[in-house]
């Protein structure tokens, strides 16, 4: 089994269980389970300028290529920021209506 449908099964199997609860802190974990990354905030403007607790779309970098990054602004947890791409965001939107949750774009 590969370590993202082990992953997607154990949240599954937690949230059928009632072991992860609708606090936010279920949000990080499933952040985490679909694969960004907890990156220390650029600057205290990062936490100022970004919704918190909402992952939000940054555009994508036409001079190099790189396609969109998705973050997610923690200031009252770990004072950091979630970072994933679209492959990251795809299985958090899977986990997420595994949860029942609702997400936003």
């Amino acid at each position: 089994m590969s370590k993202t449908r082990y992953l997607v099964a154990l949240v599954a199997v937690l949230l059928a269980t009632g072991t992860l609860s609708a606090r936010a802190d279920t949000i990080e974990q499933m952040l985490i389970a679909a694969g960004f990354n907890p990156e220390p905030a650029n600057a205290a403007a990062d936490l100022q300028t970004l919704p918190p607790r909402e992952v939000v779309e940054r555009a994508p970098q036409t001079a190099t290529g790189a396609p969109p990054a998705y973050v997610y602004a923690d200031p009252d947890g770990c004072g950091c920021v979630y970072v994933g791409g679209p492959v990251q965001y795809e299985k958090y939107q899977q986990l997420s209506a595994q949860a029942g949750r609702v997400v936003g774009d």
